[in-house]
């Protein structure tokens, strides 16, 4: 199987992120970007410690460890899990990395002047997530000598993540949360946009309205908890009729009959080939930010409620 298709296939997989990390921290350039230690000759395990740990590096086998990962894709990192490893590494006065990719990302909060893991760990431990691993890979892409591992960087360039993460660097603020959903229908990755979100009520049920991107396609949704489906229908036929009028976009939207709690009404699947297209993707949920309230405002002239 070519590896792009496997990756495509199994991005979601915690083993896939595993295997993909245990190669690329066998190149002294990945590790020092991703963790900037520069180790020396040095072999990359997996499953140290008794299993304590997903990957460990270390000299030689007769030497201590010099660094211990933990990774986390879907499952959560428990509180005494944490604990657990922030003992060992104190005792054993070793650096250790959490790895926090999908769920966890979300969970364990960090950016550039905070890191929930650094303190919960009493300092032994520090946070990787989504946006710091890509950080790296493209570093590591972009900068490096070709060779087998930068190419299998290229491919493992974390499908979604990468792809939002370009386009948020043509937006303004922190309210674009990338974020991962594991459902009966598999897993999927979403970039929402926290601005976009409106309230309003129809026959007495309470809806909101908002954008989302989600597997790479572009959706403007419904979302209520208790209206029945012919409910569901009739707002979604007024939102797209008055959604038209004002729509100046040229996109040629699709819709999607089916209804649930998380309604889809317009769909555009855009492409993302180039940077132009990641600016041009932007600037379109930019703009749509005030015609999705706009619309909501004349399509149900109810004064918009706050249920969340």
């Amino acid at each position: 199987m070519p590896l792009s298709l496997y990756l495509q296939s199994s991005i979601n997989f915690e083993l896939t992120h595993k295997l993909m990390l245990i190669h690329l921290l066998e190149h002294p350039r990945f590790l020092n970007l991703l963790t900037g230690m520069t180790i020396g000759a040095y072999e990359v395990c997996p499953e140290p410690v008794s299993k304590k740990f997903d990957i460990g590096l270390r000299k030689d086998q007769h030497l201590k460890w010099e660094l211990l990962i933990e990774l986390k894709m879907w499952s959560s990192l428990s509180e005494n899990q944490l604990k657990d490893q922030s003992q060992y590494l104190q005792k054993e006065n070793i650096p250790g990395l959490h790895i926090l990719l999908g769920t966890a990302d979300i969970v364990h909060f960090t950016d550039a002047q905070y890191d929930q893991i650094l303190i919960s760990s009493n300092q032994s431990s520090r946070k990787v997530g989504y946006l710091q691993l890509i950080d790296t890979l493209e570093k590591f892409t972009n900068q490096s000598e070709p060779s087998i591992l930068v190419d299998l960087a290229k491919h493992y360039q974390l499908a979604y993540y990468s792809l939002y993460h370009h386009i948020r660097q043509h937006l303004p603020g922190s309210k674009y949360p990338i974020k991962s959903v594991n459902n009966a229908a598999g897993g999927a990755i979403i970039m929402g946009d926290d601005a976009s979100w409106i309230s309003f009520s129809y026959e007495n049920i309470q809806f909101q309205a908002y954008q989302e991107i989600l597997n790479g396609t572009y959706m403007i949704r419904i979302w209520s908890k208790s209206a029945k489906i012919w409910q569901r229908h009739q707002v979604r036929s007024k939102f797209i009729a008055t959604f038209a009028q004002a729509d100046d976009t040229g996109i040629n939207w699709k819709t999607n009959h089916k209804a649930s709690i998380w309604h889809k009404i317009l769909t555009h699947e855009p492409e993302f080939k180039s940077e132009e297209q990641f600016k041009s993707m932007a600037e379109l949920m930019q703009k749509l930010q005030p015609l999705i309230k706009t619309t909501v405002e004349k399509a149900f002239p109810t004064r918009p409620v706050d249920f969340l």
